[in-house]
């Protein structure tokens, strides 16, 4: 081979070797910059979640002070305004409070006690009339939360099994109300038109009537129309003071008397709230939900997203 031949051999080995260098140097910078960046996104979501949990510890703190304050909660409280954005460095944080106990609880399906399952049973059949679905929804959501493996004319583990995938009914409390989209005849569509109204909580857990919804006011009685339920929501802003004051009145103006076993499940004070934080940093929003028990100052579960 001459030498210039040679001389051209070696230029290309050298261009294909500077090539390889490149590339190499290439993948490296590029994988260095997806560490960093991996690095600084969990970095920013560890932020978030302080942050976040912070701001559930203010929310517990205000809400023990509003009990010191008062012996009934409503929406008119400050508590239940939502807190305007808080400007922190690289962002904002917002969040608010969800009252649970103005909601019908389904856990109450799995009380040991038949009258607050019989009292679930009644409020639930009357809030699906209100929601206009059907009343069999209220059989299988009784089947899927009680603890027994006999049906109250919903799906046991037989039905479940034939389901695609096959599972066993649940027969047990529920966790979150998400998990009725679990429940045989419950759809997405469903499950939103009854989410505003129900909740998932401790079994023996009574319902504010400060709070309630005009569909699960309306569920007290079949006797109380839209009008009446209006009148006792009060567009959100009802504070009565006194159960058995609201349920004299009830009976003296609208000739309508509640069963005396429903009566006992009522209450002008609430013990669970959702939290729900908003968390935005760099551009990035993070957001996360906690069940709050006031009455033992902890928070039951916290999750990431909102629902």
């Amino acid at each position: 081979m001459s030498k210039p031949a040679q001389r051209g051999v070696a230029l290309v080995t050298a261009l294909l070797i500077l090539a390889l260098a490149a590339l190499i140097a290439s993948g490296f910078i590029g994988q260095t910059r997806l560490l960093i960046e991996a690095t600084q996104a969990e970095t920013r979501a560890q932020q978030a979640l302080a942050l976040a949990q912070g701001l559930q510890d203010f929310a517990v703190i205000g809400l023990l002070k509003d009990a010191d304050k008062t012996t009934l909660d409503s929406r008119s409280e400050t508590w239940a305004q939502p807190l305007p954005p808080l400007p922190i460095p690289n962002g904002a944080l917002t969040g608010y409070l969800e009252d649970l106990d103005g909601r019908i609880n389904v856990n109450g399906f799995a009380a040991a006690d038949s009258i607050t399952r019989d009292n679930t049973r009644f409020l639930l059949d009357n809030l699906l009339v209100q929601l206009k679905l059907s009343p069999q929804l209220a059989r299988e959501i009784e089947d899927a939360i009680d603890i027994d493996d006999t049906s109250q004319g919903g799906a046991e583990d037989n039905q479940y099994l034939a389901l695609r995938p096959p599972r066993r009914a649940p027969n047990r409390a529920l966790r979150t109300t998400s998990e009725l989209l679990q429940v045989n005849g419950i759809d997405a569509k469903s499950f939103q038109l009854l989410r505003p109204h129900v909740a998932a909580l401790n079994p023996r857990a009574k319902l504010n009537i400060n709070t309630a919804s005009i569909p699960v006011l309306m569920s007290l009685h079949n006797a109380i129309s839209p009008a009446i339920a209006a009148r006792l929501h009060q567009d959100g802003s009802a504070n009565a003071s006194d159960v058995s004051q609201w349920i004299g009145n009830l009976t003296f103006q609208d000739r309508i008397t509640l069963k005396p076993e429903l009566t006992a499940q009522l209450s002008i004070q609430s013990r669970y709230f959702l939290v729900h934080t908003k968390v935005l940093l760099d551009s990035v929003e993070y957001q996360y939900v906690a069940l709050l028990d006031r009455n033992n100052y902890r928070y039951l579960w916290t999750a990431v997203g909102d629902f």
